[in-house]
């Protein structure tokens, strides 16, 4: 679980996820973290959350956010919400490394999800970048935490992820990753 303060690292792409509330400390109304994400980086693809709304504000360089498959740049101090169930992404957006403070409410147990994508980047299971599972740990991740991608229909998905758990658990894919896994650290004061 993760507390204000701490940060998880992805030490192969210097990726970096700091908490500033948690779903505990906000009694589970809101999650508030901060990306820091390198040039490179592109993003998830594009997906929706069933019953989060994710706002995004820009603290510096220029995000690429991407709703309903129309893009957006968003520079410092310039932010966007994107309600549940929206289809929507999220990259860098320019040529230098970008910051981006990120909210989700309500919290339901997004802050599990994200440390399992930065424990499964961090530990080589994702070779590209930590939010590109291949598609038995996606079905895993999808079905835990309610994220579906943007198409195909979400019954679809739900339909082809069931029939995919079984072969990923027995092939020893887990669909959360958190606590003793997470590489988490608490950053200096």
């Amino acid at each position: 679980m993760a507390t204000s303060g701490q940060m998880l690292e992805n030490p192969r792409t210097g990726d970096q996820t700091i908490f500033y509330q948690t779903a505990q400390e906000t009694g589970g109304a809101l999650v508030r973290f901060e990306e820091r994400r390198s040039a490179a980086f592109s993003g998830p693809p594009a997906h929706l959350h069933l019953h989060q709304q994710e706002h995004f504000e820009v603290l510096e360089g220029t995000a690429r956010i991407q709703i309903n498959g129309t893009n957006q740049f968003l520079r410092a101090r310039e932010q966007v919400t994107v309600p549940a169930q929206t289809s929507h992404t999220w990259g860098n957006g320019g040529q230098t490394p970008v910051r981006i403070l990120i909210e989700f409410r309500p919290a339901l147990r997004i802050e599990d999800f994200i440390e399992s994508l930065a424990v499964l980047g961090s530990r080589g299971k994702n070779p590209t970048h930590l939010v590109k599972p291949n598609v038995l740990q996606m079905a895993l991740l999808a079905l835990e935490y309610e994220a579906y991608l943007a198409g195909p229909p979400i019954v679809l998905q739900k339909g082809i992820f069931l029939a995919l758990k079984l072969l990923a658990l027995l092939l020893g894919y887990r669909a959360s990753y958190t606590g003793a896994d997470a590489e988490m650290r608490k950053l200096p004061t």
